[in-house]
């Protein structure tokens, strides 16, 4: 796929009239185009579970962004076929659990913060030189050379703050089958303390010829804002450890 994909060329110029403070459209275009990439790579085509989010101001989301106002007056929330939320409860808690994962920060990690989600990074992991991809809304990292994904591809995580009020809808059994048949991806949950949406999809593809994984996490602080995390690990146990790791490590602060 090129930067003459229609798709992305609609979703540059969206972004490009969009009033939302410090957001790049290249460098959106850049994270669609890698994660199209890699998704066509898999199977041709792509887990189809979107998250549409409608931005509207939560009265400590200012303060987590060092005072930086959201734009824009509040939108009208979205109805979803989920009806009224409990108080507490955790929307994916049907959901199979990711094996393995150990509540906290690993061993030699780094602690780490964005808009008030706390998450870790290995030691030899680097935050992306490019400025454009490091604010408070966003900030990629790229692994050290022993956790390439091939010959010429770093492994990398990018991590965003979703401000606003969503529909955050949990897949059925019938997606969750599809989703194993089609593109041999997995749906699944992780404990959060804190978070009533936790949704985790791993997807298998090729990279230089080399066996990879991509993994996409959707997390939400319970009735308070929401995040994306998008990650390329190689698939092998550094890989899975890794994804461990990360899924471990997540918290709010």
């Amino acid at each position: 796929m090129t930067r003459t994909d229609p798709f992305l060329d609609r979703l540059h110029d969206v972004v490009e009239t969009v009033d939302v403070p410090e957001l790049d459209p290249d460098a959106m275009a850049d994270r669609a185009v890698r994660t199209v990439r890699a998704r066509r790579m898999a199977a041709g085509g792509a887990i189809a579970a979107v998250v549409v989010a409608v931005v509207v101001l939560f009265p400590s989301v200012a303060d987590r962004l060092d005072g930086a106002p959201l734009p824009g007056p509040a939108a009208t929330p979205i109805a979803t076929p989920l009806g009224p939320e409990p108080p507490g409860e955790v929307l994916t808690a049907a959901l199979p659990r990711v094996e393995g994962v150990v509540p906290g920060v690993p061993d030699g990690w780094e602690p780490q913060e964005i808009a008030g989600l706390t998450y870790a990074m290995p030691p030899s992991w680097t935050p992306d030189p490019d400025p454009a991809r490091s604010g408070p809304r966003y900030q990629r990292w790229v692994g050290g050379e022993e956790d390439a994904l091939g010959a010429a591809e770093p492994a990398m995580l990018e991590v965003s703050f979703a401000a606003g009020y969503a529909t955050w809808e949990v897949p059925d059994d019938a997606y969750v089958a599809e989703a194993k048949r089609t593109w041999d991806a997995t749906v699944e949950t992780v404990d959060v303390t804190g978070a009533d949406y936790v949704l985790v999809e791993r997807q298998p593809f090729s990279s230089d010829g080399a066996s990879a994984v991509q993994v996409q996490v959707a997390l939400r602080e319970s009735d308070g804002p929401g995040y994306t995390l998008l990650f390329w690990v190689p698939d092998s146990p550094r890989g899975e450890e890794l994804v461990r790791g990360f899924l471990g490590s997540l918290g709010f602060a």
